[in-house]
């Protein structure tokens, strides 16, 4: 069953595109890989130690499958890709996940259908979730391709102030009495090789969507 994906990816004729290199729309700097578009709805990412496939569904989200390479083995064509390992899946389930990007072993995927999002981290080591918040997707960045600094959000969204708040906090009164929403978010470092965190700045009072 690991190799259904990469089987069908064969045997349906699919041929690679267009490769290219930059930031495809992911986490700014995370590893930037080889981008293959080998049908419509279906990606896949090559990095030195990993295949990332992405495959889209009819409305939203997508099925992540992520394979290991062996260093040194070229393998940008199809028919090598059908007896790869399989070592991680993802499958669309009630949220619609997107791959974000990757760096060390970290996988990271952003999850949602509206201008709320979810950021989860996978260690592809073990497989296992490392980090599942809020956060405010215009504000992660990984940095020297090792540290992901982002805001992540801490408490649930404010639909009201008190009226010491509303003094303190004008901008995002107005904002909540327009129809607004708000919440309190810290600026974290987060270790994508250990996972361990760092608070870098206290919480701060933000508008939402």
């Amino acid at each position: 069953m690991k190799h259904i994906l990469l089987t069908l990816l064969v045997l349906t004729g699919v041929i690679p595109l267009q490769a290219q290199q930059g930031t495809n729309g992911l986490i700014s700097g995370s590893h930037s890989p080889e981008v293959l578009q080998v049908r419509k709805g279906k990606t896949v990412y090559l990095y030195p130690k990993y295949l990332v496939f992405s495959v889209d569904h009819e409305a939203v989200g997508t099925d992540i499958t992520v394979c290991r390479r062996t260093p040194g083995v070229r393998i940008n064509a199809p028919k090598t890709w059908k007896d790869l390992p399989v070592i991680f899946s993802l499958k669309e389930q009630d949220e619609a996940n997107y791959f974000y990007g990757l760096a060390e072993d970290a996988l990271m995927v952003d999850c949602g259908t509206s201008p709320d999002r979810v950021l989860k981290i996978f260690d592809l080591r073990s497989g296992k979730k490392v980090f599942d918040d809020d956060y405010r997707a215009d504000s992660a960045n990984v940095i020297n391709g090792r540290y992901l600094e982002v805001q992540r959000q801490v408490k649930r969204n404010i639909a009201k102030l008190s009226r010491s708040q509303s003094e303190k906090f004008p901008k995002v009164a107005a904002w909540l009495t327009a129809g607004g929403s708000a919440a309190w978010f810290e600026k974290v470092s987060i270790d994508l090789k250990t996972f361990s965190e760092k608070r870098l700045e206290k919480p701060e009072l933000l508008m939402k969507q």
